[in-house]
């Protein structure tokens, strides 16, 4: 576990107490592998900036490779905001009010939330009233916005995706979640006041709160779906950078959410929090989620396993798939992963059987 206990502690927001020993541990890890999984985890940025903070330079093949993935990361992020002014504009021109949303505020914050650019999002989110949503997507239709090959299945929340000119995905909601009407999420992210400059313009963006509480549930409904992919580090930034900075959290609101129909596994979302208070490298208030037993996930736990798989993994191997899945749903306590939902009947029964089995080996073996 000692290269997973390093990887975490590197980026983690809050300095170690000793940096000799960390640079030590980095001369004596499999830095390689920790910079390959670094890259699956979405966090190539992330520990590029950490490393940089900590005078810790990598040499060679990991190093070389460390800076080509962070530096694809920031060309990536550039681009989604210019996506972000692209698609900011034709909705004002269509008379739209749209509120930006995730990655889109968390760069304009990176001022007083040091690392809220430190990940590159995977698209641009802005939330309109519902009863606006359609004309707002037929703006960006008319301009050239197409949908991609491939979308998801529709969950309601959001219309389907549109990419632009620059291939960079765009997501109009009506609700930042399926379990919150769009009226009330309207009202969270226009309510409080906060504001960012985009492109010269001050607009409304989610108070502190809401961005925080947004990411932990858009991280936890990922995981639900998809274990590995809802799991990787990247998904622990956002509120891991809100925590580090003293961001303004409402913990009395985040308490009554947890309370609530919203929050269908609220013993996952407490860990979750937990988590990211960890990786902050600040502790929670005491009183922050109305449990004090709790306990985070075990991440050191869970990076190890994948470590130890992933060379696999990357080779595009199914079982090492499977055992990265379930291992994340089981650090997670999530059920077995399921079948894709237009799988047959046989497929679903061997879906079921190698899940088990990988949750099995996973058990046995995680050390």
């Amino acid at each position: 576990m000692r290269d997973a206990r390093l990887l975490i502690d590197t980026l983690r927001l809050a300095p170690p107490a000793d940096f000799g020993a960390l640079a030590s541990a980095w001369a004596a890890a499999d830095a390689s592998s920790i910079v390959r999984l670094a890259q699956f985890e979405g966090v190539s940025l992330w520990l590029q900036r950490r490393l940089k903070a900590l005078g810790i330079a990598l040499g060679g093949e990991a190093g070389e490779a460390l800076a080509a993935a962070a530096k694809r990361a920031v060309a990536y992020s550039l681009r989604m905001e210019s996506e972000t002014s692209a698609t900011l504009a034709i909705l004002d021109a269509a008379g739209v009010t749209a509120i930006p949303l995730k990655g889109a505020v968390m760069r304009r914050i990176s001022a007083r939330i040091p690392y809220a650019d430190a990940r590159a999002p995977n698209d641009v989110d802005v939330l309109v009233q519902d009863e606006h949503a359609q004309r707002a997507w037929d703006a960006l239709a008319a301009r050239g916005y197409s949908p991609p090959k491939e979308n998801g299945p529709a969950d309601g929340h959001h219309l389907p995706a549109l990419a632009g000119p620059l291939g960079v995905g765009v997501e109009i909601h009506m609700t930042t979640s399926v379990s919150v009407a769009p009226a009330e999420a309207w009202r969270r992210a226009t309510s409080e006041g906060a504001v960012a400059e985009f492109s010269g313009v001050s607009r409304l963006v989610p108070s502190d709160t809401e961005l925080f509480w947004h990411a932990i549930a858009h991280a936890v409904a990922h995981a639900e779906e998809y274990g590995r992919v809802g799991t990787k580090l990247r998904y622990w930034l956002d509120p891991a950078a809100l925590l580090a900075a003293n961001a303004s959290i409402d913990w009395g609101r985040i308490r009554a959410r947890l309370e609530t129909r919203e929050c269908a596994d609220p013993g996952l979302v407490r860990a979750w929090i937990r988590t990211a208070s960890d990786l902050s490298g600040r502790s929670l208030p005491g009183d922050a989620l109305g449990d004090r037993g709790g306990a985070p996930i075990d991440l050191e736990r869970m990076i190890s396993w994948r470590l130890r798989v992933f060379p696999r993994f990357i080779a595009g191997n199914r079982w090492a798939e499977r055992l990265i899945e379930e291992g994340a749903r089981g650090e997670t306590n999530l059920s077995h992963e399921p079948a894709h939902h237009a799988a047959r009947s046989f497929a679903r029964v061997r879906h079921a059987f190698a899940a088990r089995a990988a949750r099995l080996w996973w058990a046995v073996r995680r050390g």
